[in-house]
């Protein structure tokens, strides 16, 4: 664990709605206590553009995604551990701000899956491929070799959800 002296955690601060099926819909005001269920910061200037994210809590210390979501977080998320570790490259935020799903909290409203995060209502991904003119039985045995490649991809890294970042693979599968 590192201590961090450049941020310090604001668990009261963001714009946010509640989720359908909530007892209100509202527009919170500015900053609402509880919005937010977490904070995941990357270091950028010490570990370079691929650093992996690390999250922040209240004491200002940096613990590990696997040590954080132990806590009885992951229970609400989708693999997340593998999926934050998937997301990282040079063109991606150095900070995430997770809203608190368990409370009914959600950052684009009115619209519920739009603007990603790891709750299973926001991990749904299709994937469309387009063939003209091919036959129903070459478009059969291409599907079952995109399903066996994501799925032999997904086993090997530890049983994780498919996501986005089995575009190539499933692609690659086609060639």
């Amino acid at each position: 664990m590192g201590k961090s002296t450049a941020i310090r955690a604001r668990y009261s601060t963001c714009s946010t709605s509640l989720l359908e099926g909530s007892q209100k819909r509202e527009i919170c005001p500015r900053t609402k206590k509880g919005a937010l269920s977490g904070v995941l910061v990357r270091n950028v200037e010490r570990d370079g553009w691929n650093a992996s994210y690390q999250a922040l809590i209240t004491s200002g210390e940096l613990v590990s995604l696997a040590e954080w979501f132990d806590q009885d977080r992951a229970s609400n998320h989708l693999d997340p551990v593998h999926r934050l570790d998937n997301l990282v490259s040079p063109i991606v935020g150095y900070l995430l701000l997770m809203s608190n799903y368990d409370d009914g909290f959600y950052f684009a409203p009115p619209i519920s899956g739009v603007h990603g995060g790891l709750h299973p209502h926001d991990s749904l991904v299709t994937f469309f491929f387009g063939w003209p003119n091919v036959e129903k039985q070459s478009w059969a045995g291409a599907k079952s070799n995109i399903q066996k490649a994501v799925d032999k991809r997904c086993s090997e890294e530890a049983g994780r959800h498919p996501s986005t970042t089995d575009l190539l693979t499933a692609l690659n599968a086609l060639i």
